[in-house]
């Protein structure tokens, strides 16, 4: 339906105003868009489109043989979210007893989240000998995510935290959620 990688992004950046994802979706002429349109909208020329989307970045990467070879990713990644994070949602992200007792004070909870692949590091031949993350959250957000590695979950400055591994294979991927407060 021609909707641009910015346009995805618009329900995280617009704050309210109308999507022209969701404008171009109700426009659309493609059979495959019929379940996901509600056409029982209060007046009759509104229809409600509900659609999510998501990114994936991959590349291919050719390794000499009998060799060593160092790889480094260091990348802003694009962040998605919602308009709330609830309770059933706690567990993917590990909210913590503090974080919780925060959030309970409110009843709504815009948050940005990201997922991270992993796993993918465990169908390697050896482990990834020096693994490091480093997790950075704006000063008017809470950050929330699961750890299940070796290594432990380091704050390294006051928005900064920071987890390093050696000799890591991956058991499970990573989301970390971005609260705002």
């Amino acid at each position: 339906c021609g909707i641009t990688d910015r346009e995805m992004m618009e329900p995280w950046l617009s704050h309210g105003a109308p999507y022209s994802a969701t404008q171009k979706l109700q426009r659309c002429k493609n059979d495959a868009l019929e379940p996901f349109i509600d056409y029982s909208a209060d007046d009759e020329y509104e229809s409600h489109v509900y659609w999510e989307s998501q990114i994936i970045y991959s590349w291919q990467q050719i390794f000499k043989a009998n060799a060593i070879t160092k790889v480094k990713h260091a990348y802003a990644p694009l962040v998605g979210g919602s308009v709330d994070l609830d309770k059933s949602q706690y567990a993917q992200f590990c909210v913590d007893k503090a974080t919780n007792r925060t959030l309970s004070k409110n009843s709504f909870h815009y948050y940005r989240a990201l997922s991270y692949t992993l796993t993918t590091g465990a169908n390697w031949a050896n482990p990834i000998g020096k693994f490091k993350l480093t997790v950075e959250r704006d000063p008017d957000e809470l950050v929330s995510f699961c750890w299940k590695g070796n290594g432990k979950v380091k704050k390294v400055g006051p928005t900064t935290f920071e987890i390093k591994e050696t000799n890591f294979v991956p058991t499970h991927d990573f989301d970390v959620a971005f609260i705002l407060r």
